[in-house]
């Protein structure tokens, strides 16, 4: 059994605690650096809902999702799409501010090799 607190990917305010009962698929672990690194894949079998006595605990049926939890997980995937990507884009731009900057440069030199001046 695990809980998991989420926040709002977007305002970092807390969502929701997401109680759940999981089983083991699959687990690897790998050695990089000398460190020992693990993975552990979980299939959800169970989650619990707030009432006013506790937890009321339902069964997820196989292909079942945790309500809210697939929702929140793909808000977070988009957010760090969208981050990865301005990234790649702000790396793309200052290559190519780098490029021109060359490319002055280089002219620049042809230039004052040939005697002209600029």
């Amino acid at each position: 059994m695990l809980q998991l607190s989420l926040t709002d990917p977007a305002d970092r305010e807390r969502i929701n605690d997401f109680w759940l009962v999981a089983e083991p698929r699959n687990e690897r672990a790998e050695a990089e650096d000398g460190e020992t690194r693990g993975q552990l894949g979980l299939a959800f079998t169970h989650y619990a809902e707030s009432v006013e006595e506790g937890l009321a605990w339902h069964k997820l049926e196989h292909g079942d999702e945790v309500p809210g939890l697939g929702d929140t997980v793909f808000r977070y995937h988009v957010l760090v799409h969208r981050a990865r990507k301005g990234l790649d884009d702000e790396d793309q731009a200052q290559r190519e501010r780098r490029r021109a900057e060359k490319l002055d440069s280089d002219l620049d030199d042809i230039i004052n090799r040939s005697g002209r001046k600029g």
